[in-house]
């Protein structure tokens, strides 16, 4: 399948431009971005589109806005976690064995409704398949996805879910909102990933939203304990955009 052509909103386009003269060191904590008025004619885009690409950067902690002065470059945060998730790539960089096991359409239940914003008994695609290295299951994924999205051929289908999604996405994502548990797998998962009695496993929830910061897919992934790895580290960092 040919890989789908990611249609960038102009406001998105806007915001990475700002962000990455930001983080360039282009422009500095404090200083005064330029105006909407400025934007406006740099881009040929109304002022609306200007609006929703300043609030993109606002939302993400680059900008700050004062009513009647403009907007100015904020220090950034240093609460953002980085988070690693094994076994998306093995230690080498290389991507697991994939086994798939379904790609079909579904009713929605409460969850995947409540995740989706849709209304439960919708129609959604989920994708089944399970991860694993030298021949090992380490991972039992389940995706779930618009109806309409051709999933006819899918390529690299181990990559991690977020990369995986934005393939087959119409637009890009914003960013990904994780749930992590530890508690009992449900059978399926259980059988998939060999887990002893009782099956206590890692469950990793990733709701991933669009540059519209509209819900775009949901994974629920089981991981067996011993092939799972959470790194965390802090830094002067921002939200991704």
């Amino acid at each position: 399948m040919a890989q789908k052509r990611v249609a960038v909103p102009v406001y998105y386009g806007i915001a990475t431009d700002l962000r990455d003269a930001i983080e360039s060191g282009e422009l500095s904590p404090g200083e005064l971005i330029p105006s909407e008025a400025q934007l406006c004619e740099t881009y040929g885009v109304s002022r609306m589109t200007v609006r929703q690409g300043l609030n993109l950067l606002s939302e993400a902690g680059y900008i700050n806005s004062v009513p009647g002065r403009g907007s100015f470059v904020v220090h950034p945060s240093y609460e953002r976690v980085l988070i690693e998730v094994q076994p998306t790539r093995l230690p080498d960089g290389s991507l697991p064995d994939c086994l798939m096991l379904e790609i079909g359409f579904h009713r929605a239940d409460s969850s995947v409704a409540q995740a989706l914003d849709i209304d439960e008994g919708a129609d959604v695609q989920v994708i089944r398949r399970v991860l694993g290295a030298n021949g090992d299951p380490i991972c039992f994924d389940r995706i779930f996805v618009p109806p309409d999205w051709d999933l006819n051929e899918i390529e690299e289908e181990a990559a991690p879910v977020a990369q995986f999604v934005s393939r087959l996405a119409e637009h890009p994502f914003l960013h990904v909102k994780l749930t992590i548990r530890g508690r009992e797998a449900e059978p399926e998962a259980a059988a998939h990933l060999k887990l002893p009695e009782p099956p206590f496993a890692i469950h990793v929830e990733q709701q991933i939203l669009s540059a519209e910061a509209d819900p775009v897919a949901w994974a629920v992934s089981v991981f067996d304990p011993e092939g799972y790895r959470l790194k965390g580290e802090f830094g002067p960092v921002r939200r991704r955009l």
